[in-house]
């Protein structure tokens, strides 16, 4: 798909040289921000390129809704507001974990599996 001028098609990966510099700044075993593939100015973990064609092929149905945001500018609030938009103000309802009432799309390939982790 195409969005901003973005292709998520042309992904490419990035230097040695830009992972040495990334991994001086993002270090730990699980860190996904040294392996990364862009295009322009968009950064994705590498990772992405394992998830790209399922997240492609989702069908999209007729109420679907997508919380489009930048990291930590209040998303967790504004996914809350929506469901409660939706949905209506059922508290047990809401004790549900919010990954499993709010799925995001790209979770996959930002956190690295720990070892022996399906």
């Amino acid at each position: 798909g195409e969005s901003f001028g973005i292709s998520m098609s042309n992904l490419n990966k990035i230097s040695e040289d830009e992972k040495k510099a990334r991994s001086k700044l993002w270090t730990g075993p699980y860190t996904t921000m040294v392996n990364m593939v862009s295009e322009k100015d968009f950064y994705m973990p590498e990772r992405y390129l394992e998830i790209k064609d399922e997240i492609e092929s989702l069908e999209i149905r007729s109420d679907d809704l997508f919380l489009i945001s930048y990291p930590k500018s209040g998303s967790t609030w504004s996914q809350e507001m929506v469901w409660q938009l939706k949905e209506g103000t059922n508290f047990e309802d809401d004790k549900q974990d919010l990954g499993e009432r709010i799925p995001l799309l790209e979770l996959e390939c930002l956190y690295l599996r720990e070892p022996n982790f399906p």
